[in-house]
This record gives structure tokens, sequence and C-alpha cells, in this order.
């Protein structure tokens, strides 16, 4: 079983590492397959909240690891293919509050205009 490696113990390697004085450490690193990017340990997508408050984007975006790379990230990403990946945006929008209208519904209040 694959092992994850912590602040705590990836700061240890590193002291090792430059302290070693020619000795030779070896590792192996890969992707967690089990483990989505940019997403917590339950599989749910990380808001971007930057250590210091950026209006319009803290909070409201989702965090710019996500791969593939999401629509509403907080930076636009040259290689996001909206029409092809995952957007998430509708799902977001409901999360903080916006009602979302199927598109008979849409006609509907077009039509009462």
């Amino acid at each position: 079983m694959g092992r994850s490696l912590g602040q705590k113990a990836g700061t240890a390697l590193m002291d090792e590492l430059m302290n070693s004085r020619g000795s030779a450490v070896k590792a192996a690193l890969r992707l967690n397959p089990d483990q989505l990017v940019g997403a917590d340990e339950h599989g749910r997508v990380l808001l971007y909240a930057p250590p210091t408050l950026e209006l319009g984007s803290s909070i409201s975006h989702w965090d710019a690891s996500a791969t593939p790379n999401l629509l509403m990230e907080p930076f636009l990403n040259s290689d996001l293919d909206a029409a092809r990946e995952v957007d998430l945006t509708r799902f977001q929008l409901q999360d903080i509050g916006w009602i979302m209208l199927d598109e008979s519904q849409e006609a509907e209040e077009e039509a009462r205009e």
C-alpha cells in the first residue's frame, strides 16, 4: 500500500538530502489513482482559498490545482476546453445560492418579460 508524504516527513527528507554529502537516496514518486487532483479525500472539489483575501476570487472559484482545468478557476488557463472538459459552474452557482432554471422555466420567464 502506498503512503503519503506529509510536510514534516518531506522536510526531514529534504534535510537528509541536503546533509547527505553524496550518499545516494532513492525514491519513487507517482500519482495516487485514488485521489482526485484538486479535491479532498472525499472527492469534493477544493475552493480557491489563498492565504490573503482576493476580492471576487477567494471562495468563489475552484482551486487552481484541479485537473483538468475548470471554467470557474480564478485564472484563465490556455489549455481550458470547457466544451469538452467537466464544467462544474452550474453546481457551484447552486451551492452558493443561485436558482437554476431548466429550459422550459427559462422560456416562461422570458415570456413574462
